[in-house]
């Protein structure tokens, strides 16, 4: 996402994340206590690309997210997680696209499809999805 401003971008991202119902909480940052519950989000700075204009340096840069979607799959049926899990990655990304200026805090932002993997929680066994925005 080409911005020059960060704290407008995580402020967006932040706004836009928590208007997705499937989602119990979000949270900014890598913090993993997920007292309210899952499916559970977190979103994080994870790379910045300084760009130059007219082969200058300015302020302008890509900023880089992470958005880790997480779900447990022990204390409910492994269908019902999945299907929870599955859910909110599909509306997440349906807001990421549908508001892909985030409310014109960006030009312009690219999703990038996440992968998804089994991760180890103070739960239990749970599933991961870390999606790329930038």
């Amino acid at each position: 996402m080409a911005n020059n401003n960060v704290s407008s971008i995580r402020s967006a991202l932040n706004t836009k994340l928590g208007e997705v119902t499937q989602l119990k909480q979000v949270k900014i940052g890598r913090d993993s206590n997920t007292n309210l519950g899952f499916p559970f989000c977190r979103f994080y700075l994870s790379g910045i690309d300084d760009e130059l204009k007219d082969n200058t340096p300015s302020n302008w840069r890509t900023y880089r997210f992470t958005i880790d979607i997480i779900q447990e799959i022990t204390n409910k049926a492994i269908a019902d997680a999945e299907a929870d899990f599955e859910d909110a990655i599909d509306a997440v990304l349906d807001k990421l696209n549908a508001q892909w200026t985030l409310a014109s805090n960006v030009d312009v932002s690219v999703v990038d499809g996440g992968t998804i993997s089994i991760v180890e929680l103070a739960q239990g066994p749970g599933v991961v999805c870390s999606i790329s925005l930038a």
